[in-house]
């Protein structure tokens, strides 16, 4: 069966090489809590300590090499600094340590590390990785913003590659702070020409260069999480980073530990293709032109009934024969768009979001509406059509009793503080009910309403599913994500990426055939080569005979089946992992067929939890078939969770 690469780690440390190089000590505070950005946690002399971590709470711990400094002269230094008089300090048994701290101090520690496209910073106790295209500057060259990426190991050995942004200080005053001021946050500038970040002191705070990890408007940081295109473009990725972090640990520390990836046989995979996805787009144009479109301008503006009929025309383009209509009320017999500002812009009691929309088929938009991107006026049509699905009361944007089933499903999740489940006919009717949590009122769900309430946020419940016979099973969050086999990836495109000539002599040896195309004595380069052959499939070939005899990487093919197959399982398709009788793993990755040489986003893996009877799942798995939910992509849970979602 094929495997499927996770982010949780095995972790295999020598403790006697370790400690014959290595010492650790932990350092506590006397306070209830370190404090955010503490200023001793980047105060160390960096010759002497080869890392910190962090994570939260009232102790840190220090990584340094053996006899670089004594236990005495390690606790005077750390008594002399800043809010050193709060501290107590303690060497630190190497295997009591806690096996994500011991790798964590480990990883830190690559800090001083030179790549190509990387600097590597151990700051305020964590580690940061940055790469100069993920910088945002003016024309005159000036740095307004950056993100870095975090990398963590939680403490169930799961590696976490978080992403931040920071901010040039120059912004403070578009910049909302609530829970902290902005004293408290640490300042960092650059340390020299290799991009590396370091912490300021006191007599450098508020300098122009200086920049705090925090962002501007709430805007979020987005580095991509794969691009397979070249290896420039690999680098500037969440999984370019864990290559260079993990070729780097294992360069320096291959004589102290062993490490890598676990590997999940995958029980079954479900494959389609873009045509069978896009099938549903005949019905979602039958339910417009049958039903017509309203359109409501709340907002009245001196631009909105402008913009209202751009958004018709955009509509018309797709489906010219609709009939529309403007008017200020909803109307019972069309689908409605209705025209309101961002949520942000309403008071409680004025937010027509929260108007009582029942009996009627609506579909809000904003100004955020891309009026040019035929994607977004699609997903508007689309959404309608499953508006107009819970106004009937029957699933037809898919038709249900293609899925064969004979019984009844039931649906529920959790929305603020009542209950809302879905019950499914084998017909595609259905029928929502809404409960509240009420101490007094017991009904046939009450039994298992509360385990929403006691999970935490990484095995949140995300939603309950019920069969005919009683099986109930839940779906639950994980901290745990799929990895394409970035090694083999990353090898791949570094090879394509180097710089590399063959002589004409050579490639007349290599390919006699056409020999006629070389000169003996000229030298040609990769893109030399290429250009010669138009031709898709002689192109490959030709790629393919000069690595087998040179071990030379004109070209990488990636895409096609083999490769996908090779490298990608995991995160393309949907993947099904039975465990056990009462557990079950699955993910949702890209539409393997076709699919595209960047991945924004993490496939992340969730659990089935059997919490009566049997494993119903599987059975359920083509309901996340779909593109409906997340419009161009398969949808991560099965899709009446979005009917429940949209129910209002």
């Amino acid at each position: 069966m094929p495997e499927m690469i996770i982010n949780q780690l095995n972790f295999y440390p020598d403790f006697d090489s370790i400690d014959s190089k290595f010492d650790f000590y932990q350092v506590t505070t006397s306070e209830k809590f370190i404090k955010f950005g503490a200023t001793f946690l980047d105060s160390l002399n960096p010759d002497i300590i080869k890392a910190i971590a962090f994570e939260t709470g009232k102790t840190f711990y220090i990584l340094t090499r053996k006899e670089s400094t004594s236990t005495g002269q390690l606790s005077n230094l750390v008594q002399n600094m800043e809010d050193g008089n709060t501290l107590s300090f303690s060497k630190f048994e190497t295997k009591k340590l806690p096996l994500h701290i011991l790798l964590q101090l480990f990883l830190n520690s690559i800090g001083a590390s030179e790549s190509q496209y990387f600097s590597f910073n151990n700051l305020t106790g964590k580690l940061f990785l940055y790469n100069k295209a993920w910088q945002s500057t003016d024309k005159e060259g000036k740095i307004w913003s950056l993100q870095v990426l975090e990398v963590k190991i939680t403490k169930d050995m799961c590696l976490q590659l978080k992403a931040h942004l920071m901010s040039s200080i120059l912004l403070k005053k578009e910049m909302e702070f609530k829970k902290r001021k902005f004293a408290d946050y640490p300042q960092y500038t650059f340390a020299n020409t290799n991009n590396t970040l370091r912490r300021v002191s006191k007599t450098e705070l508020n300098q122009n260069d200086n920049f705090i990890l925090k962002s501007v408007n709430d805007k979020k940081a987005n580095i991509p999480f794969f691009d397979f295109s070249d290896y420039k473009k690999f680098a500037a990725t969440k999984i370019g980073c864990l290559y260079a972090v993990m070729n780097i640990v294992k360069e320096k520390y291959s004589n102290y530990f062993n490490i890598d990836f676990e590997k999940s046989e995958i029980t079954k995979t479900l494959k389609t293709t873009r045509t069978e996805l896009e099938k549903y787009k005949d019905h979602v144009e039958s339910v417009i032109l049958e039903n017509g479109i309203n359109f409501i301008d709340v907002i009245e503006s001196s631009t909105s009934g402008e913009y209202l009929h751009d958004i018709e025309e955009k509509i018309k383009e797709l489906i010219p024969d609709i009939k529309t209509s403007f008017s200020k009320q909803l109307s019972k017999t069309k689908l409605n768009i209705r025209y309101i500002k961002d949520k942000s812009c309403y008071v409680s009691e004025e937010d027509p979001h929260q108007n009582d929309l029942s009996g009627f088929a609506v579909q809000h938009i904003t100004n955020n509406y891309s009026k040019d991107s035929q994607a977004a006026t699609y997903n508007i049509l689309k959404e309608l059509a499953i508006k107009n699905d819970l106004q009937q009361k029957k699933i037809t944007i898919q038709d249900w009793t293609l899925y064969g089933f004979k019984s009844d499903w039931i649906f529920g999740i959790k929305e603020d503080q009542s209950f809302k489940f879905m019950k499914i006919h084998p017909d595609g009717t259905f029928v929502i009910e809404k409960a509240e949590r009420d101490l007094f009122n017991q009904n046939e769900y009450d039994k298992y309403m509360e385990l929403y309430e006691s999970s935490t946020t990484e095995d949140k419940v995300l939603a309950i599913i019920k069969d005919s016979e009683g099986s109930i099973n839940l779906i639950r969050d994980t901290n745990i994500y799929s990895l394409p086999d970035f090694e083999s990836v990353g090898k791949i495109l570094n090879e394509v990426a180097k710089t590399e000539k063959l002589s004409g002599d050579l490639l007349k040896e290599i390919l006699p055939e056409y020999s006629n195309k070389f000169e003996g004595e000229k030298e040609y380069s990769k893109t030399d080569i290429l250009k010669m052959f138009p031709s898709k499939t002689e192109k490959q070939n030709i790629v393919e005979t000069i690595f087998k005899d040179t071990r030379i990487r004109l070209h990488s093919y990636l895409r096609n089946k083999e490769s996908r197959e090779e490298y990608f399982t995991g995160i393309t398709d949907i993947n099904y992992i039975l465990k056990d009788e009462k557990s079950a793993f699955y993910c949702v990755g890209e539409v393997g067929n076709g699919m595209k040489n960047t991945l924004e986003r993490a496939c992340v893996v969730r659990k089935i939890e059997v919490l009566e009877g049997r494993n119903i799942f599987e059975e359920l798995l083509p309901l996340m078939e779909v593109e409906f939910v997340r419009y161009g992509m398969l949808t991560v849970l099965p899709f009446p969770i979005k009917y429940l979602r949209e129910d209002k």
